[in-house]
């Protein structure tokens, strides 16, 4: 694995007031009193501290275990799959083994998440173009695409530079994988041409429970991975700590921006896809669920 130095600007940290955060779980949420950063991490930058350790310790609390189990498929992209609710989804993603992964896997799961970013951009897109004078989603487009809110970060992104969200992952992946198409490129674009072909409404919706609970616990979980050497595994983390607080702050939240996007049951095909893009491109993630682990079953 490269031994490159990506590092985070100390001199962009904003001014934190203390504010309520609003942590969202399968049950319902739950409002905390949060300390500005400065006074958590001794007036260090945002970017320098890690999640609030207080958050990962109540969102664990209601982090239940899904009872409900799925049977092996030969096409984990099956379009005849049963619908399940998108919680109890949420639910088995988050008590995948995150704990249990290496440092090759954790490459493995960045790199497909590359291609869960390239929907949710779409997505978002699809979500704008429906609602064009929704001012929140406005905003929200502003945050996720052509922004420099990840910016800088030395050997991503320069000073100020505006990019997709998708783009900062997939240069962080290029420190580790050469140019040569392969099998996790192969599942990603199979991925994609799946979530396209669901409807545009399922797809809109999507970003609210994405936005509004859903990836912030996902990422919580991911956490839990034990290692994360290098500068493309510590710029992967960096990138998921940040979308905790993009998505979870009470006042400007990315959450916040999404609840006025109607949620039906037919999102639950855009998790269902998600979790099985995770098990087929990391085997390990699916042994706990008794899935097909062999990654030809695509």
């Amino acid at each position: 694995m490269s031994s490159g130095v990506y590092s985070n600007d100390e001199s962009k940290a904003p001014a934190h007031k203390k504010r309520r955060r609003i942590v969202h779980f399968s049950g319902g949420s739950v409002s905390l009193n949060v300390a500005p950063f400065s006074q958590i991490a001794g007036a260090r930058s945002p970017r320098q501290v890690s999640t609030d350790s207080r958050i990962r310790t109540l969102l664990g609390k209601f982090m239940t275990v899904s009872s409900r189990q799925f049977d092996c498929r030969s096409n984990i992209f099956d379009a005849n799959c049963k619908p399940r609710s998108f919680e109890v989804v949420i639910d088995r993603i988050c008590n995948m083994p995150w704990d249990q992964i290496n440092n090759e896997e954790l490459m493995r799961v960045a790199k497909v998440y590359y291609y869960f970013s390239i929907q949710f951009r779409e997505n978002l897109v699809l979500a704008c173009a429906q609602h064009p004078s929704d001012p929140f989603l406005k905003e929200l487009y502003k945050a996720e695409c052509n922004t420099d809110n990840l910016s800088p970060y030395v050997g991503i992104t320069k000073k100020k530079e505006k990019i997709n969200h998708d783009e900062f992952i997939r240069r962080l992946l290029r420190e580790e994988f050469d140019d040569n198409v392969d099998h996790l490129d192969h599942l990603g674009h199979k991925y994609l041409r799946y979530v396209r072909a669901i409807d545009i409404s399922a797809r809109v919706g999507s970003i609210a429970t994405y936005e509004d609970g859903g990836l912030s616990r996902v990422f919580l979980s991911m956490l839990r991975i034990p290692r994360w050497l290098g500068a493309a595994q510590q710029a992967f983390k960096f990138f998921l700590e940040e979308h905790i607080r993009f998505d979870t702050d009470a006042e400007w939240g990315h959450g916040a921006m999404t609840r006025n996007l109607k949620v039906d049951d037919n999102v639950v095909s855009l998790w269902d896809a998600f979790e099985r893009l995770l098990q087929a491109g990391v085997p390990k993630l699916a042994v706990y669920s008794g899935l097909c682990s062999n990654e030809n079953s695509l």
